[in-house]
């Protein structure tokens, strides 16, 4: 039997619309925390700000190191962000998932020119078979006072204290079907199926940047974090949760449509 665990990110593209201000995505996350449920794994679950995040955060400039941000709009923005994360608990335990919060507020600081990680209570909660659920949010600082932390940079966070011995490898939930060698609104755009990080640097240049809304890079960004977590000897791939059962067969092992990304 295998004791590793998946990481399955859950992006804010899918399970909300980023075009609209905190609008949620149910049907979608329903049919997520269902297949998860069916394929009885063990995952830790990550998720995404989407539309409930990133305008605020680039209304009030909060990735602007330059910009000391004001007590309201940390406020405004970790209880727009809680209102999501309580909807994806309310889902998980519709289909009787034992999940357990962790917001990284409350786990993760950064002090004295380092990230302190309170891993204790992530590893409690896997030592009890229960399914940590992290997500997107703002932490203190104690240069800049507080700093936003992205979803896909818990999840480096996650690789550094676990490591290969404990994660399998890891899931990037979207709304595409992986990485194209250009955008994927061009009818001629190609699907790249696997990625070695050698090639790494020809493929980023193919990918264009971040949408007006999406503060923390878009694609292009992602794949910047995703190198960073496959450097640490994890392979990431890029599914897309909007297509009924993919994710659930990707985690029972059939071959699905995907974008791989691996060291060699």
């Amino acid at each position: 039997m295998n004791n590793k665990w998946i990481i399955v990110k859950l992006g804010g593209a899918a399970i909300t619309n980023k075009n609209k201000d905190f609008s949620f995505n149910g049907i979608v996350v329903d049919r997520v925390m269902e297949e998860i449920k069916n394929s009885n794994s063990k995952v830790i679950l990550v998720h995404g700000a989407g539309s409930y995040a990133h305008n605020i955060a680039k209304h009030y400039r909060l990735t602007d190191k330059t910009v000391t941000p004001n007590a309201l709009s940390i406020s405004l923005i970790r209880t727009s962000l809680e209102t999501l994360h309580k909807q994806i608990l309310d889902s998980a335990n519709d289909f009787e998932l034992p999940v357990f919060s962790l917001p990284i507020s409350s786990i993760l600081s950064y002090h004295q020119n380092d990230y302190s990680f309170y891993i204790n209570s992530l590893k409690a909660v896997m030592n009890k078979n229960m399914i940590p659920v992290l997500y997107g949010d703002v932490i203190t600082h104690d240069k800049i006072d507080f700093q936003v932390i992205s979803g896909d940079f818990i999840i480096q966070l996650l690789c550094d204290v676990l490591g290969p011995s404990s994660i399998s490898n890891i899931i990037f939930g979207t709304n595409v079907d992986g990485v194209f060698n250009k955008d994927p609104i061009h009818l001629d755009a190609k699907l790249i199926d696997t990625i070695n990080i050698n090639e790494f640097d020809t493929i980023l240049d193919q990918v264009g940047g971040s949408t007006s809304t999406d503060v923390t890079g878009g694609m292009r960004g992602k794949l910047t974090e995703i190198n960073k977590i496959v450097k640490k000897g994890i392979s990431v791939s890029i599914v897309n949760i909007l297509k009924p059962n993919r994710l659930y067969r990707y985690l029972i092992g059939d071959d699905v449509i995907q974008t791989l990304i691996y060291s060699s």
